[in-house]
């Protein structure tokens, strides 16, 4: 497995990233932002995305909305089931 330093180098990650750097702060941006994750990864096979993401997710600690621990889960299945093949 490549390194996370490395997998979150890639600029197209790291300009959606920033963009959505403190925009977390109510439900109907979090659904925004969730649906924005979703766009950017697609219907991927793309192993780096889905960890990119599933890093991120991960990193936003103090933010509770629902929908966030269940994509997280959502994407955490799909990297299971990837990798598993």
């Amino acid at each position: 497995m490549e390194n996370i330093k490395r997998v979150v180098k890639n600029q197209e990650w790291q300009t959606l990233r920033k963009s959505l750097q403190h925009s977390w702060i109510s439900k109907s941006n979090t659904e925004k932002n969730i649906k924005v994750l979703k766009r950017y990864l697609g219907d991927t096979k793309n192993e780096n995305k889905l960890r990119r993401v599933h890093n991120y997710l991960g990193a936003l600690r103090g933010v509770h909305y629902p929908g966030i621990a269940e994509f997280r889960s959502q994407v955490r299945r799909k990297r299971q089931t990837l990798n598993s093949r």
